[in-house]
Formats: structure tokens, sequence, C-alpha cells
């Protein structure tokens, strides 16, 4: 899978998929994309993309189908689904997602891929978009080993470390974890804040000190600076 003549698809082009799939784009791989906003499918297209009809086009364009999608029914509507992506596999296709979901939607993915002699990847990516936009991502898979070696050099298009973890589903066990980590650093982090400034710290003065203390993380630098900004938009689901 070295060579750029194999055909990528790309299904979900959202914050984090668009600039995924743009960076397979600058790799050199043919890409057909498709997503329910026109506006990233127009802005890719720009770029060298081909635009396809529907997550079924994009398998019929494609050797290796990557899906990123905001829920399991986004993930079940456009892998499974009456004109889901997988219905349209060959033998031999790869349909990899990088949607976080839980690990049975993951499971019945892939036992409808293998139906159909093809074979479905687990492939949750933890980063953010910083990390879709320079090609860091963490990702954790879950499905056969082979599959996964086979379909390294185009992960490496859009991650920087790569773990196999086992049978479908794997992959989004861990991530599972890492969100319960991180939600329970961020309720952390929030408590501690309000805590300190009801007592009447100051917020930067105790959030510098948080930061070069043993309480120092990850949650702690992307959350602090909002919440002394005043900004609690969601950044994600």
């Amino acid at each position: 899978m070295g060579g750029k003549g194999i055909r990528v698809g790309f299904i979900g082009l959202s914050r984090m998929g668009k600039p995924m799939a743009n960076n397979i784009l600058k790799a050199g791989y043919p890409l057909a994309v498709h997503s329910r906003s026109l506006g990233p499918v127009e802005e890719l297209k720009g770029l060298g993309a081909t635009a396809a009809g529907g997550p079924q086009a994009v398998t019929r364009a494609s050797d290796v189908v990557l899906t990123c999608l905001p829920g399991p029914a986004d993930v079940e509507q456009a892998l499974l689904g009456p004109r889901g992506a997988v219905a349209a596999a060959r033998p031999g296709c790869l349909f990899i997602d990088h949607s976080t979901v839980d690990p049975e939607t993951s499971r019945r993915v892939a036992r409808e891929a293998e139906s159909r002699q093809a074979v479905f990847l687990d492939a949750p990516v933890s980063g953010g978009v910083s990390g879709a936009e320079e090609t860091d991502l963490i990702i954790m898979v879950g499905g056969p080993r082979e599959a996964f070696e086979h379909c390294l050099p185009v992960l490496k298009c859009v991650g920087r470390r790569f773990y196999h973890l086992g049978p479908a589903g794997s992959g989004n066990m861990a991530k599972l974890c890492n969100q319960v980590t991180i939600g329970v650093a961020y309720a952390a982090v929030a408590e501690a804040m309000v805590l300190g400034v009801k007592a009447g710290l100051d917020p930067e003065a105790l959030f510098e000190i948080l930061s070069v203390s043993s309480a120092r993380s990850r949650s702690l630098e992307q959350a602090g600076p909002m919440i002394l900004d005043g900004r609690f938009e969601t950044t994600f689901s």
C-alpha cells in the first residue's frame, strides 16, 4: 500500500475529518470524498479531490475508505444503512473508522464487512483539531493486525503514533478509557478553579500555580485559559 496508486475515500468532513482528508490528499493519494455539508466537499474538490455522490459512491471509487463521524448513529447510517458504504464493498476493500463510538457498533460493522469479504478497522484518534491539522494524531486500532500493518502508509498521512490493540472494538475501548480519564480531569480543573476563586484567590495566579506544580496536565492547559476568558462553549461531544 505504499504506492500512491491506492485509491482512498473519506466520508465525514467535519472539523476533524476535513484536515485529515486534506493531509491524505497532500500525500499524493487519489481521494474521493463525501459529507453531508457541501462546503468542505467543494473545498477539497478545489484541491484535487473527487466529489462522490454518497457513501456507496465513495466505496466504488476507493480501495480504502476512511470515516470520521460524530457518533454511533452516524456511523450506522454511513456504513450500514440502506445506502451505506459497506453494501458496495468488493472483496478486499478496507474500511477504517476514526469515529469515537461504542465498541459494539465497531464489532457490528466488522461483522457486516467480513460477510462481504471486506475488512473493517476501528481506529479512533486523540489529538483534537490541531492534531488533525498537523498530522499529529494518536490512533488506536482494533481489527486484524495484517490489515492494520497493510494500511499503515495511509494512517501515517493523518497520525504519528499507532497502536494495534486487538480485535474489532479494541480501538474504541481504548478511546473510551481515554475519554473517561480526560472527562474526570476536566471536571477536576473546573472544581479546583471554582474552589479557589470562591475562597478569594486570584484566578490567574491560581492557574499559574497549578500549571507549574504537580497539578500540571494537558486538561489544565486546555481548559484553564478558557475558564479565565469566560469561554464555556463545547469543544467536543
